[in-house]
């Protein structure tokens, strides 16, 4: 992965203490010295938005892409301060949003082999939200979730796994939200149809 020049391995080795009592003109400024190519910002910035960045990222993509998904939100940045407009928002819903954006690029994307392994890395880390699916879910139910067509395994692990609602998952994936219900009802009905057959 391409690295912010000059400044990284400085950079990203703060992830960040929560934001307290930030207001949108110390967000100003401190994008501002992001700009004028200041490394120490570039590890403010980390330092305090790193972890909720990463946290949206483990949310959509799981543990093992998230941090190059986050990398590379931080690294749009660097190249492109000005994307950031303080009148619009706070710094962190700006990057959050940002993170969950490019995971879901990742998510979707067909021609990387690890993209695809985004989606099971999310069906291997179930969450309480998770229970959608009834009790007792184990290890053989997850290799049936990664049987199914992309298309809906990828809207089950957002909706299941991720904690988004239907109507949320539908503006991730830019899908109708008839089409993200029939997906995962598809979906559900192939999983319980491949859990049948293995009974057998």
């Amino acid at each position: 992965m391409t690295s912010i020049e000059g400044a990284p391995e400085a950079a990203q080795k703060g992830h960040g203490a929560p934001d307290h009592g930030r207001d949108r003109a110390e967000d100003a400024a401190l994008i501002a010295r992001v700009a004028d190519r200041s490394i120490d910002a570039m590890a403010e910035l980390y330092d305090l938005y790193g972890d909720p960045a990463l946290r949206a990222a483990r949310r959509v993509c799981g543990d093992d892409l998230a941090p190059d998904v986050v990398q590379d939100v931080f690294l749009q940045l660097w190249e492109r301060p000005a994307a950031y407009d303080p009148a619009r928002g706070p710094l962190q819903a700006f990057l959050v949003m940002r993170t969950r954006g490019r995971a879901i690029d990742v998510l979707r994307s067909g021609s990387s082999r690890r993209a695809r392994e985004q989606g099971d890395a999310a069906l291997r880390a179930p969450t309480a939200s998770s229970q959608g699916l009834g009790e007792g879910v184990g290890t053989d139910t997850w290799d049936l979730l990664r049987q199914l067509p992309a298309d809906q395994r990828h809207a089950i692990a957002l909706a299941y796994f991720g904690g988004y609602s239907y109507r949320e998952v539908a503006v991730l994936l830019r899908q109708p939200i008839g089409t993200i219900k029939g997906r995962i009802r598809s979906g559900l009905a192939q999983l319980r149809l491949l859990m049948t057959n293995e009974d057998l």
